[in-house]
């Protein structure tokens, strides 16, 4: 039986069903190194912008760069909620997912729709100064305003004063690639001035999470490459020591959070593990959680 002691999950977690065991181990995250440095980076781009429209955040697919997302934007609104000085209605931080174009046209109008939909998350009334000023907050959906109906012009019209309005920090997409990678190199760059416009004119950064693509969109033009900036989430290298030895915690405070009574060692798959996942965290994360819902299906008391 596994030591007690040594578990980082609660003890009554082993007599839940197999459903909530597995919630809890794909909810683990864990503030690796590589993350830290990414999320610091970023945060000084958000909160202490020079001359900065767009922030590009690069990595493999399974490094971790929807973890880093969510992650800033939670650090984001708690930092909110814990400022007295906040406006009625002020709104930190958004963030939606980059839908694909269809058929190699994109969507504008779409865009926007999902952008106010996202700037319809529940305002900070924790803040507020008064029940009467918390009462002038129009909390009605955008969507029944009849915005469906609307041009895309209009659209984009209404978003910027919204975004004016919320006193946006920042707007992040994730799967930006989807965004900006349309057909041809003329368009990718009318893609890149058309977000930088809506930057400058809201004073809202928008930061594009997505593969290495991305970076195709910094050498576009200068006027892009100068306001802009790009972020890599690294995976981990087995070449170099360091990165060995925080796989190695990563792999061990995974393996502390598996809510299962017996104790499994991992460590001993340390280098196969780092090997096939090429030393994305996000990947080892699946992995893991796959492995743990056979164990709890076949009633094991351990990872074999």
């Amino acid at each position: 039986m596994v030591d007690t002691n040594s578990l980082a999950f609660p003890i009554a977690l082993l007599e839940q069903p197999v459903p909530e065991r597995l919630v809890y181990f794909q909810k683990v995250t864990i503030p690796h190194k590589k993350l830290r440095v990414a999320l610091d980076s970023l945060l000084i781009n958000i909160e202490t912008p020079i001359d900065l429209s767009v922030s590009f955040v690069v990595g493999p697919a399974g490094v971790g760069k929807t973890t880093l997302r969510r992650r800033i934007e939670k650090l984001l609104l708690e930092r909110a909620l814990s400022d007295k000085t906040l406006a009625v209605g002020q709104l930190p931080i958004a963030s939606i997912e980059a839908i694909p174009a269809e058929q190699g046209r994109f969507i504008y109008k779409d865009y926007y729709l999902r952008v106010l939909e996202a700037l319809h998350a529940p305002l900070i009334k924790e803040v507020s100064q008064s029940e009467e000023e918390s009462s002038t907050i129009n909390t009605t959906s955008y969507f029944s305003q009849g915005l469906q109906s609307k041009r895309s012009d209009t659209l984009r019209r209404i978003l910027e004063q919204v975004l004016k309005r919320h006193r946006l920090k920042a707007l992040m997409i994730d799967e930006a690639q989807h965004l900006v990678l349309v057909a041809g190199g003329k368009q990718m760059l009318q893609q890149m001035d058309w977000l930088k416009s809506i930057a400058n004119v809201t004073e809202t950064i928008h930061v594009l999470f997505g593969t290495y693509d991305l970076l195709n969109c910094c050498s576009l033009s200068g006027q892009v490459s100068r306001r802009s900036d790009d972020i890599h989430l690294e995976r981990y290298h087995h070449e170099q020591s360091e990165d060995v030895e925080e796989f190695g915690r990563i792999i061990q405070t995974f393996q502390e959070h598996l809510p299962l009574p017996g104790e499994t060692n991992l460590m001993q798959y340390q280098d196969y593990l780092m090997d096939y996942s090429i030393g994305c965290v996000g990947i080892l994360s699946t992995w893991l959680a796959k492995a743990l819902r056979m164990a709890l299906l076949a009633e094991a008391h351990k990872l074999a």
